[in-house]
């Protein structure tokens, strides 16, 4: 299969064979997720598994005519420290216009931060998106020192459709989506800093093929580009105790367009909650691809790793607003 040729849907039916295949006990104790993408070019199956040798002892070297292929990469999540985030952005004056998306939020509680990524409504209410590991349920929220009302935490049914509160939270914390209320809607501009206005249209991830170029806006690294190379779930993930949710998305940095320099990050702690859009070039509108949450570092390079707006707009019935 030519790389550029199998879509983020296809990639995922292949992925699922492969747990549906290597899921057991022994398998389990050895890794802690799975993949499948592109590795130097080649479509391969992606175990995470700290002790290589272990895991390769227990993996098939093959699976339905592709590679296995054994690395270290556990996923880590985004949030970073609100003191150590105020530290190193006040060394570093941030580009977007605060109450825009691409702006530093934080948790009044003063223990984590992470970045606006734009604005969505739901049932006529208008909230910010940002990354649910940023902040504790009730805990107040800040963009750049501007209060922004109060986190949306116990009153579950005004962000998603079902109605049974525990079972909201479960999937709001699967999926890692957190909403904002606001106290003025007419801060929900979604215009990205040196990217341009959301489109309105949702994206159907599915159909989008790996190897597609993608850009964010964070509040931490702020404008990078890279692309679409793999999915990854956690081995455990097809548990009947937790909400199914499906895999992140891989990103792998990429220089800007047209530029010689050489990126080696996507992203840092701090850009949790970026949007994802998908690069296209001289376009006045973009559209949205998904919601930044984790990386991963493997050797030199540090990958992003995103939750699929497309998804997430369907469990929690959300739209970007015009």
């Amino acid at each position: 299969m030519v790389a550029s040729a199998c879509t983020i849907g296809r990639a995922e039916e292949l992925l699922d064979a492969f747990l549906e295949n290597v899921s057991d006990p022994g398998r389990q104790a050895v890794a802690g997720q799975v993949g499948f993408g592109i590795r130097e070019g080649r479509m391969v199956f992606l175990v995470d598994a700290p002790d290589e040798s272990a895991a390769r002892d227990v993996f098939p070297s093959r699976f339905d005519g592709f590679s296995v292929l054994h690395e270290r990469s556990r996923l880590d999540p985004l949030g970073y420290y609100a003191d150590r985030a105020r530290r190193s952005l006040g060394r570093k004056p941030l580009q977007a216009w605060p109450g825009w998306p691409g702006s530093l939020i934080e948790a009044e509680s003063g223990k984590y931060s992470g970045t606006l990524g734009f604005f969505v409504t739901q049932a006529g209410a208008s909230y910010a998106v940002t990354c649910a590991h940023v902040f504790r349920a009730s805990d107040r929220a800040s963009l750049n020192g501007s209060p922004v009302d109060s986190w949306v935490g116990s009153s579950c049914r005004r962000i998603g459709r079902v109605s049974d509160p525990e079972h909201n939270r479960e999937l709001r914390a699967a999926l890692d989506v957190g909403l904002v209320t606001l106290a003025d809607a007419r801060w929900a501009v979604n215009v990205i800093p040196r990217i341009g206005r959301l489109s309105t249209e949702v994206l159907n991830t599915d159909l989008i093929p790996l190897q597609s170029l993608v850009c964010k806006y964070g509040a931490k690294t702020n404008l990078t580009f890279g692309r679409i190379t793999a999915l990854r779930r956690d081995f455990g993930s097809n548990s009947n105790h937790a909400p199914r949710t499906k895999p992140l998305i891989e990103i792998t940095p990429e220089g800007e367009p047209g530029q010689s320099a050489v990126s080696l990050s996507f992203c840092s702690p701090g850009d949790s909650g970026s949007v994802v859009v998908l690069h296209r070039k001289e376009s006045i509108e973009v559209q949205v691809l998904g919601i930044l949450c984790k990386r991963s570092t493997t050797g030199i390079i540090d990958r992003g790793y995103m939750r699929s707006f497309s998804e997430v707009a369907e469990k929690l019935t959300l739209k970007i607003p015009s």
